[in-house]
């Protein structure tokens, strides 16, 4: 069916197909055509590639990442690809219903996580949408009060180094 989606034809998924015959011999057509088939076919065809990558979503952290992603037209369900944070080729993470997933498993503070989905319906699964690259960060955690220590005339300051979130902390 896909050949019909595509050009010369061009037609959309639910469009009726219905088809007339004549025959031809040596000494030509015959004078007229068929009765149109009645019960016809329907295009069926897979949901459309997703033209947007997964989006970052706001509660991703050094432990969690949030992905977000465009629902498509035709679409009953979605599969989420990923990389696993070793870079390559993704793999099924997971099947979802929504277009939204928090991944609170296998997820390194730190580490880059590549993803992808794509649209499922009856008739099958589109290609593969463009990719996102995530880390797993977040801004470090609250610190401490500091100590602070007088020696003599001078003031020794100290702190407790906080979590840093996933990503190395360049500053106080």
């Amino acid at each position: 069916m896909s050949a019909f989606t595509s050009s010369p034809f061009s037609l959309t998924l639910g469009t009726l197909i219905t088809i007339q015959v004549k025959a031809k011999n040596e000494y030509g057509w015959a004078s007229s055509y068929s009765p149109s088939n009645i019960a016809g076919v329907v295009v069926e065809t897979p949901p459309q590639t997703p033209s947007s990558a997964p989006v970052k979503g706001s509660s991703t952290s050094a432990s969690q990442i949030e992905i977000s992603f465009s629902s498509v037209s035709d679409a009953t369900s979605y599969n989420l690809y990923w990389d696993e944070g070793l870079g390559g080729s993704l793999s099924l993470l997971v099947q979802l219903q929504g277009t939204s997933y928090i991944q609170t498993i296998a997820v390194q503070p730190g580490w880059n996580y590549t993803y992808a989905y794509s649209a499922m319906n009856i008739f099958g699964e589109s290609g593969q949408s463009p990719s996102v690259s995530i880390q797993a960060v977040s801004v470090p955690s609250k610190m401490l009060a500091p100590l602070l220590t007088v020696i003599g005339t001078e003031v020794k300051i100290s702190w407790l180094v906080p979590d840093n979130g996933g990503s190395a902390i360049i500053g106080y």
